[in-house]
C-alpha cells in the first residue's frame, strides 16, 4: 500500500484556499518518492507542516510554492500546496445540530437547551414550506 498524502492549494498571492482534497493512496512507498514527485509537480519546498501532540511539533508534510496563472485571465499568482502525510484514512462522524424554526424563537425555550434531537426521516421526506 502506497503512503497517503492529501493536498490543499493556496492562492498565496491573495491568501485563500483554492481547494483540497481527501487523503489518497499514492503509488510511492517512501517519502523520498513523495517528497521528489511534490517537488517536480508543485515547485521549490518552502517549509515543513507540523502538528502539535504531546507538547512537542511534529513534521506532518511540506509546503511547496510555484508561480501558477489563473485560468481565467493568465495572470500570475503565487501558488502554495500543502501536503500532508497520512498513515490511514480519517476517521469520519458528522453530527448535524439542527436550529428547529419551530422553536427558534419561542419564549419557553430555556437558554443553552439542548435542540440536538433525534428526528425520524420520514417526518423529513414531506415538504412543508411555510416561511
Amino acid at each position: 500500500m502506497g503512503i497517503l498524502i492529501q493536498e490543499e492549494y493556496v492562492d498565496a498571492t491573495e491568501g485563500y484556499l483554492i481547494g483540497d482534497n481527501e487523503p489518497y493512496e499514492s503509488r510511492y512507498d517512501t517519502l523520498g518518492e513523495v517528497y521528489r514527485a511534490c517537488v517536480r509537480e508543485f515547485g521549490r519546498c518552502i517549509s515543513k507542516v507540523y502538528v502539535d501532540g504531546n507538547g512537542a511539533a511534529h513534521p506532518i508534510g511540506w509546503i511547496f510554492q510555484k508561480t501558477a496563472h489563473y485560468e481565467d485571465t493568465k495572470e500570475p499568482f503565487l501558488q502554495e500546496v500543502w501536503v500532508t502525510l497520512h498513515t490511514a484514512p480519517p476517521d469520519r462522524h458528522i453530527a448535524y445540530h439542527y436550529l428547529y424554526l419551530d422553536t427558534a424563537g419561542a419564549k419557553d425555550t430555556p437558554k443553552g437547551s439542548d435542540s440536538k434531537k433525534e428526528v425520524k426521516a420520514d417526518v423529513l421526506a414531506t415538504p412543508v414550506c411555510n416561511a
